[in-house]
Order: structure tokens, then sequence, then C-alpha cells
């Protein structure tokens, strides 16, 4: 299950207001090319097209910054599991280690009872 996306930080969301802020300043507003009557409802005026712009713009960057917190908490759950997995890897290391041990010392005390048979 994916869990659902984060909310954007308040620093996040005055970044993404200066962003939009700045696309908007970006072409100052000109007055309508239609002198010839056209109404200004049948073509968005500049100013709408740079306001419908940086919303897009803002929306996209938003949705970037949701994606990416999305894949920064996977990663540290990642980073959590291979932590998990690198502990449990040092255990088992340590207990083969301890059987290796013991294995050893069974094989010395199997020589030593074969000897003391034989001798006797």
């Amino acid at each position: 299950m994916i869990p659902p996306y984060p909310q954007p930080d308040p620093k996040t969301i005055e970044t993404l207001k200066a962003a939009r802020n700045q696309v908007i300043q970006a072409d100052p507003v000109r007055k309508s090319q239609f002198s010839n009557g056209a109404s200004k409802s049948e073509d968005p005026s500049p100013k709408q097209a740079h306001n419908k712009f940086a919303e897009e713009f803002v929306q996209k960057l938003a949705s970037i910054e949701q994606e990416k917190a999305a894949v920064d908490e996977e990663m540290a759950e990642v980073e959590k599991l291979w932590s998990s997995l690198v502990e449990k890897k040092k255990t088992l290391e340590n207990r083969r280690n301890e059987l290796i041990k013991v294995k050893d010392r069974l094989e010395e005390l199997d020589k030593e009872m074969n000897n003391v048979l034989r001798s006797q």
C-alpha cells in the first residue's frame, strides 16, 4: 500500500507562491491588441494567459514536491529495511561463528573419546 502524499510544508508553499508571482510579473500586462473591435471574451488577455500558466506551473511544482516527498519517504523505509538486514546479517554471522566453534570442540571431544576407547 502506498502511503498518501504528505502536505507541503509552509516554506514550500511560500516558495511556490514566490515562483508564481515571478511568472506573473515576468511579462507586463499588455493593452488589448484588438483595436478592430474584437471582444476580450473571445481571446484570453495576456494577463489571463500568464495567470493560467502560473497556476499550472505552481501545480506542477507542488506535484513534483509531493512526488519527491513520497520518494524520500520510500527511500527512508528502504534504508530502514537495509539497516535491519545488515543487523540481521551480523547476528547470523555471529551465530554461525559460535556454531563453528561448537562443532570444532565436538570434533576434538570425539577424537579424545576415540583415543581413550582405543587405548582400552
